[in-house]
């Protein structure tokens, strides 16, 4: 899907993204991975570099419940993180195993708990939901006697996008005198920014002359 928006007069601009559940779309991997890429509206000749890319992940819908079975709502995706990292089972213990999880219930709870950035942070990978961790941390906290905290951030409701076309674009508002007036006060280089620009602008200029009748 290609979309445009204006910057405002400090070259701004911001736009919302709205993901619907991928219903388990890839199977065994939570969630469905898109890249965003941005970009000017006419071609530069620089391409845009690999890190400039913004990765979105939509999750898998949970339902979170306040007493979760381990069976149930618990057990079925942290296998999977027991069968991704072994080394978890042999050097300290297994996350699949609900007896051992009730043994380090208080240290599970602490590493769930903690927020994305910090470093003590679980699991390590950082790709698991917040649905699920706040499934995690309401199945320990029966165990440690202390309640739940209460991690998942709160969205306003989504909108209906079920009728929803084609973003509204409005024309750039350039005349043909002010995008003339910018090419002539452009520096004489063609690399880097300034061929950017120069290129931005020519082509404003061209899409404005060729709408005339």
């Amino acid at each position: 899907m290609n979309a445009s928006r204006l910057t405002d007069a400090t070259g701004w601009a911001d736009f919302a993204i709205v993901a619907k559940d991928p219903d388990n779309a890839r199977g065994y991997i939570d969630g469905q991975i898109f890249v965003f890429g941005y970009g000017l509206p006419y071609k530069t000749g620089f391409d845009i570099p690999v890190f400039e890319y913004i990765a979105i992940h939509a999750r898998n819908g949970v339902d979170v419940v306040e007493d979760p079975v381990w069976d149930t709502d618990i057990k079925p995706w942290m296998q999977k993180y027991d069968n991704l990292y072994p080394i978890m089972s042999k050097r300290l213990f297994s996350l699949s195993d609900p007896d051992v999880a009730r043994e380090h219930a208080k240290i599970l709870a602490f590493a769930f708990e903690r927020p994305v950035h910090d470093p003590n942070h679980m699991p390590v990978t950082r790709d698991m939901s917040e649905g699920k961790r706040q499934l995690v941390l309401n199945w320990l906290a029966k165990h440690t006697g202390v309640p739940a905290p209460k991690i998942m951030t709160t969205h306003p409701p989504l909108p209906d996008l079920s009728d929803a076309g084609a973003p509204s674009i409005p024309d750039a508002e350039r005349s043909e005198a002010a995008l003339t007036s910018i090419l002539k006060s452009l520096p004489e280089e063609d690399a880097g920014k300034v061929a950017s620009a120069r290129m931005l602008a020519q082509g404003q200029l061209a899409a404005l002359k060729g709408g005339k009748s």
